[in-house]
């Protein structure tokens, strides 16, 4: 298109063209036509060589562009492999971190688990030594309260078995009380008494009042024993037979009688033993020959003190081991007498 708008324009050119003026229009003509195709030639000439650089230029800036492309390629390939190569190292590298990542996960997992089993292990420890401290202080409560409950049985059992012992000890003693009220105490008789018989029968016996709870307490008695009436009509006192039986006795004794014969002393000698010994009482006998036992009311040969008549009383106020004797002829404890004082006058 380009072509011939150039020819057109040439062509009209040389229409116009004073040379036209001189020919024939034939020649003119042909001389247009000549010159318009050596023009023409030319320009085609042109526009080939123009075609051809423009050709090779093309090709050269194809080459070129050739060469960029396959330089931008390689570029990119260059490129490419490196972002590939990259992505690999990044890939790896965050496939390392992931693994890295990962593995310090589990292992914060792990030590996580490792606190939370060790603050469980814990919580379960603390849990069983409060399990173990409240088993602990329940036993020992447990144990405390039975303590307790033994102290209080023991202590019932102890006033149970002191009620017993004291109602067992009662009874003993009500027991041999009843036995020992049935031969109650008895006096000797005086001048006064208005009494027949001029010798009557006795025994004694002595105990403690304090014994009478033991299991076997023991109880001095002795056998029967006569006392006489003196030829006056008077009888021995009975201090004094008291004071002689005292010598044979811990503890003071007590006359029980009178009994008009000696069988009939016996027989309540007798039976006092016997019931005694049935309340397990141990019983210690000792002989008491009686007071004025060979004299005879009938004989006049004895005087007040039971003494024959024609003899003195003899009195000692001490006897061969030193002991004093008092207004009736009895032992007394010795007493130390302090020397009497003699105030001497001075002229």
């Amino acid at each position: 298109m380009r072509i011939f708008f150039l020819c057109t324009i040439f062509m009209i050119g040389l229409a116009y063209s004073p040379v036209f003026a001189q020919q024939t229009p034939e020649q003119a003509h042909q001389e247009a036509e000549k010159r318009a195709l050596e023009k023409i030639e030319k320009f085609l000439k042109e526009q080939a060589e123009e075609r051809a650089r423009d050709k090779a230029k093309a090709e050269a800036a194809e080459k070129e562009r050739a060469a960029q492309r396959a330089k931008y390629k390689l570029r990119e390939a260059a490129e490419e492999k490196e972002r590939e190569e990259l992505d690999k190292a990044r890939k790896l590298k965050e496939e390392k971190e992931a693994e890295e990542q990962e593995q310090r996960e589990a292992e914060e997992r792990e030590e996580e688990e490792q606190r939370q089993r060790k603050a469980e292990e814990e919580e379960e420890e603390q849990q069983q030594r409060q399990r173990w401290a409240e088993a602990k202080e329940r036993e020992e409560a447990a144990a405390e309260e039975a303590e307790e409950r033994l102290e209080e049985i023991k202590r019932e059992a102890e006033r149970a078995e002191a009620e017993r012992k004291r109602k067992h000890e009662q009874m003993l003693k009500d027991n041999r009380m009843a036995v020992i009220s049935n031969f109650e105490s008895s006096e000797i008789p005086t001048s006064a008494s208005m009494i027949k018989e001029s010798k009557l029968y006795y025994f004694s016996y002595a105990y403690s009042q304090y014994d009478l709870t033991n299991e076997v307490p023991t109880i001095y008695v002795s056998s029967p024993f006569p006392v006489t009436k003196y030829a006056d009509g008077t009888w021995p006192y009975e201090k004094d037979v008291l004071g002689e039986i005292r010598e044979s006795t811990p503890y003071s004794p007590i006359l029980h009688g009178n009994y008009p014969s000696l069988d009939a002393a016996q027989e309540a000698y007798n039976s006092f033993v016997r019931r005694l010994k049935n309340e397990s009482v141990a019983v210690k006998t000792f002989d008491y020959e009686g007071k004025n036992a060979g004299s005879s009311t009938n004989s006049s040969t004895l005087d007040f003190w039971g003494n024959e008549k024609g003899e003195k009383k003899k009195v000692e106020k001490k006897t061969e081991a030193g002991a004093e004797l008092d207004f009736w002829g009895n032992k007394v404890p010795n007493k130390k007498v302090a020397p009497k004082k003699t105030n001497k006058k001075t002229n």
